[in-house]
């Protein structure tokens, strides 16, 4: 069985209506917005919407993450490096560089993810971790 895709790229205005629903409980907590990414060469400020899963409690949450700021999700620090989503003329595909971090209080700080995630298939490369799932 295929998991239901949980991540998108948010490039603008028309794109954060889409998300609106997603973003504004990710927001809320964060108080992160688009303005807080880190500009592209083009310019273009992006920003990565994840969902993160508790594998202990089972509660999901939405993870608003603008590009180049780190953003905590329980005891994991994820880094949206880059976003792209295909045009609305090709096939729909949203694909990011992501880099996550564990900041356990028993444990030093460690890398335990740094790749690329796609939205059509978030088995293919995810993170493999045993408290969380993003």
């Amino acid at each position: 069985m295929m998991k239901k895709s949980a991540i998108g790229c948010v490039v603008g205005l028309s794109t954060v209506l889409i998300w609106a629903p997603l973003l504004a409980q990710s927001v809320a907590k964060q108080r992160l917005t688009l303005n807080d990414s880190v500009p592209g060469k083009d310019g273009i400020k992006r920003a990565l919407v994840l969902r993160g899963l508790d594998k202990i409690t089972g509660r999901p949450t939405n993870i608003f993450a603008p590009i180049g700021v780190p953003v905590g999700f329980a005891t994991l620090t994820i880094t949206a490096r880059y976003c792209y989503s295909t045009p609305p003329s090709e096939p729909p595909e949203t694909t990011a560089f992501v880099e996550i971090a564990d900041h356990r209080p028993d444990q030093p700080k460690k890398q335990v993810f740094s790749g690329w995630m796609h939205a059509s298939s978030p088995s293919l490369n995810g993170l493999q971790h045993p408290l969380y799932d993003v």
